[in-house]
């Protein structure tokens, strides 16, 4: 069974680094993604798409997501936002942007318009509204900031 759901997964990352707008080295795409419009999302290298995450880019809105990106289980990152209060009965759309080294955590959602800066971490369940800063941990219903990230180079 593992041999089955390997070879699926890279039957799928084959198919998604020939799809999408762009798309780095060793990047995996696990099985029951959905990405639409892919012509207008780009990868850099070392992506990894979770299981029943969805990336979803409206219109000519764009999706980036930079190197060493991982993107969990059940995550959505989204483009496209309904102009309810405005009432003028159209989409907005607005790209976003994931920095290097960022994890964003099962269940997470971005919400159109994000810049998310690199070695950054969303944690589970969190609803990213806002941009989010380089080296910090986010959590919450609107995402905020609960640590900073020290990172140390060695």
């Amino acid at each position: 069974m593992k041999l089955f759901v390997a070879a699926k997964r890279r039957i799928n990352s084959f198919y998604w680094k020939h799809v999408l707008g762009g798309c780095g080295e060793n990047c995996v795409v696990d099985t029951d993604v959905d990405i639409y419009n892919a012509h207008n999302v780009f990868f850099g290298n070392n992506v990894t798409v979770n299981t029943r995450a969805i990336i979803q880019s409206c219109g000519n809105s764009v999706i980036r997501l930079g190197n060493n990106v991982v993107v969990s289980y059940g995550s959505m990152i989204l483009t496209g936002n309904l102009d309810f209060i405005q009432l003028k009965g159209g989409h907005n759309t607005t790209n976003v942007t994931i920095g290097d080294n960022t994890w964003i955590g099962a269940n997470a959602i971005i919400l159109p318009g994000v810049v998310i800066g690199s070695g950054s971490v969303i944690a589970a369940g969190s609803i990213v509204t806002k941009n989010v800063g380089n080296n910090v941990i986010v959590a919450g219903n609107p995402a905020k900031v609960i640590k900073d990230i020290n990172r140390k180079s060695s």
